[in-house]
């Protein structure tokens, strides 16, 4: 219960440093197309699901992961947990200039996880991910890019229009010049609220409309665009829930492509490589495929996945659907068959919930 307290407080006051940014920056949830909830490197090495592909998704500011407390838990308060930043994300002041000159800093997360183990051993988890290439981030979409270069010119163009409509309805003979002076003085706050309601009407009414519909194609084609991320995560473990008795457990290594065939599939394929302390050392490998279908909001998925694991052999198969709860709030319900060298399965039902920074992508930008 403490941990679950204390990783949300460290999720919300996060999300709220990163909340205080100007609309002409990166604001907080601007580039969020609401896809699925990035898991994080230190939730994937807490072991709530069996299956070992880490699932890339455009960066987010702040995320948290829960993990497979309906199935697997007769507690309500999850075993499973973990916070996933993006350090330079939560800069108020980054503009997409910054972001697109050093891409691979911004898109670099780290994450904590925390576990309650079956044995009742405390487990925490650190992990980093990195992201070789993304396609479907929307801050460094060109067509993206040059929407919001042209929804400033076009802003601009409407705040003159207004002026000219407020000059021409007024009693007063007073110049366009001296009107565009008077907007300008920032202290002539009754003046520019009547510019400003003027403008947007003109705009929201001439343009609006399509750009926002616009952020809502681009939603719908880029989650299943190119992307590749990388991985890592360290976790220790303790009998009791004192930190100083905290030993080295394992550490794991991921990597993860993600393209597509068709506008409405997702094809993922992914590695993994583990070092577990037992008796002695072992080195644990993984290599699998997730297929999903369907479209943004709801999909479902399939995968099949190698594991040499204990110097055997194995396998797991699983079936599932992802699914958008709410903005920022998503859902994951698998069955996994998981079966060992001697061919014997066992059924692993899996439910975890992710939230992230919402999509404030509505308008290009952010407003």
């Amino acid at each position: 219960m403490k941990q679950f307290i204390a990783l949300f407080i460290v999720f919300i006051n996060f999300s709220f440093i990163s909340a205080q940014t100007d609309t002409s920056n990166i604001s907080a949830g601007w580039g969020n197309l609401d896809f699925a909830i990035p898991e994080s490197p230190a939730f994937k090495l807490l072991g709530t699901n069996p299956d070992n592909i880490l699932q890339p998704t455009s960066v987010r500011n702040a995320a948290i992961s829960i993990g497979n407390y309906f199935a697997a838990n007769s507690n309500v308060i999850p075993k499973n947990l973990a916070v996933e930043i993006s350090p330079l994300l939560l800069n108020g002041n980054a503009s997409l200039n910054d972001y697109n000159a050093d891409k691979f800093l911004y898109r670099t997360r780290l994450s904590l996880g925390t576990n309650v183990g079956s044995n009742g051993a405390n487990e925490i988890a650190e992990g980093i991910k990195m992201t070789i290439l993304d396609n479907t981030d929307l801050r460094s979409n060109k067509d993206i890019l040059g929407l919001r270069y042209l929804d400033a010119t076009i802003k601009s163009h409407f705040l003159d229009r207004a002026i000219q409509c407020y000059a021409q309805n007024s009693s007063s003979k007073t110049s366009i010049i001296i009107l565009s002076d008077n907007y300008s003085d920032t202290s002539n706050k009754i003046f520019r609220h009547t510019i400003d309601s003027i403008e947007k009407k003109l705009y929201y009414d001439s343009v609006k409309t399509s750009i926002s519909d616009s952020i809502s194609k681009f939603r719908e084609e880029l989650w299943n665009a190119p992307i590749w991320e990388i991985g890592a995560a360290a976790l220790q473990s303790s009998a009791d829930s004192l930190i100083k008795n905290l030993e080295f457990a394992k550490a794991g290594i991921w990597s993860t492509f993600g393209t597509h065939f068709m506008k409405k599939d997702q094809i993922l394929i992914g590695a993994k490589v583990e070092f577990a302390d037992s008796a002695k050392w072992q080195t644990n490998l993984s290599i699998g495929s997730r297929y999903y279908y369907g479209i943004n909001e709801v999909k479902a998925f399939a995968e099949v996945e190698y594991n040499y694991i204990n110097s055997t052999n194995g396998g797991i198969g699983s079936l599932g659907c992802q699914f958008n709860i709410t903005n920022g709030l998503w859902g994951q319900f698998s069955v996994n068959a998981v079966i060992d060298n001697k061919w014997n399965v066992s059924y692993n039902p899996s439910f975890n919930i992710g939230f992230g920074t919402p999509d404030k992508g509505k308008s290009i930008n952010g407003n």
